[in-house]
């Protein structure tokens, strides 16, 4: 604990200092993510998690917990059917040569991951912009954590392994990986603006402290348009898990949000809680919030005016 080594930053695929910038990078995300993750009273991470780190060219990260699923020998014969499609996770804009595929297809038999990342082809890609990816996949197996409900993640990766991505949101399942993908955009956000505040990179150097301001990661979400026409997964309510927690009048000048319905000041832990019953539908999750976890002051109608905002 006493020993600090650096890696600087390598644009190189093949080379080891860009394996070993990215693998430093995820190790500390998940000791960050612990550290957030106490402060809001959440579930962490699971111990001992397998991390599949490649020089694939991947368009994100995945967190399928194939190796916590495979401990549970009542789902080890559901991965029996996941496990040979599973290079599905990786697609590129050029199909990866065969000899490719099947080198990846044997690394997930061999390690069987609980969260994979593939960083081929990023480029300069600042500090703050990995750590939203892994804060965001770490918020998966945190959810997964708090479930244990090794069914209800096994069937989401069939889900989107069957779709070769989200769907469009009218496929059976769809709503499930909602659930999950908006408490991952929300947390992935919340702990990168936590652990960067201003000093982030989604505004040019130099900017005001105004803009620097408006720009932070946690408004990232906050301004995406509801069910973007240019977005094919804007079906997911990106923004939900802020828009249940934040006051829209204090934010700072410059940030926009398309959601105009009150509601706020919902704890991480209640929107961990009320989204680890197990639900699959996201009006059962609206119905969850209302029941067991609405603040003091706020009126169940704003909630429900909220989900109808975002089509749910």
């Amino acid at each position: 604990n006493n020993i600090n080594i650096e890696y600087l930053p390598e644009n190189d695929d093949e080379s080891v200092e860009k394996m070993y910038w990215y693998a430093a990078t995820f190790n500390n995300s998940v000791y960050e993510f612990d550290e957030f993750a106490l402060q809001d009273g959440i579930a962490s991470p699971p111990d001992d998690l397998t991390f599949l780190l490649t020089n694939f060219n991947t368009p994100g990260a995945a967190t399928p917990m194939l190796d916590k699923l495979n401990n549970n020998p009542i789902v080890t014969l559901g991965l029996l059917g996941v496990v040979p499609v599973i290079a599905t996770l990786f697609p590129t804009v050029a199909p990866l040569p065969p000899v490719f595929v099947a080198l990846l297809w044997n690394y997930v038999i061999t390690f069987l991951p609980d969260i994979v990342d593939g960083y081929g082809g990023r480029e300069d890609w600042p500090s703050d912009w990995v750590k939203n990816i892994y804060y965001h996949e770490l918020a998966h197996s945190a959810h997964y954590n708090e479930l244990n409900n090794d069914n209800y993640w096994l069937e989401n990766v069939v889900y989107i392994i069957g779709q070769g991505g989200y769907g469009d949101g009218t496929q059976p399942g769809a709503e499930r990986t909602a659930i999950i993908e908006m408490w991952g955009e929300y947390i992935g956000d919340t702990y990168t603006d936590r652990q960067y505040g201003i000093n982030h990179s989604l505004a040019v150097a130099g900017s005001s402290q105004a803009i620097l301001e408006s720009r932070r990661w946690i408004y990232d979400a906050e301004e995406m348009a509801i069910n973007n026409p240019f977005d094919p997964d804007g079906w997911i309510p990106w923004g939900l898990g802020y828009d249940l927690q934040d006051d829209n009048l204090l934010n700072p000048a410059g940030v926009v949000d398309p959601i105009t319905e009150f509601s706020a000041n919902f704890t991480n832990a209640d929107i961990l809680a009320a989204i680890s019953v197990g639900h699959a539908y996201m009006l059962q999750v609206r119905t969850e919030l209302i029941q067991n976890y609405l603040p003091y002051g706020q009126d169940a109608l704003d909630i429900i005016n909220l989900f109808d905002d975002y089509d749910w």
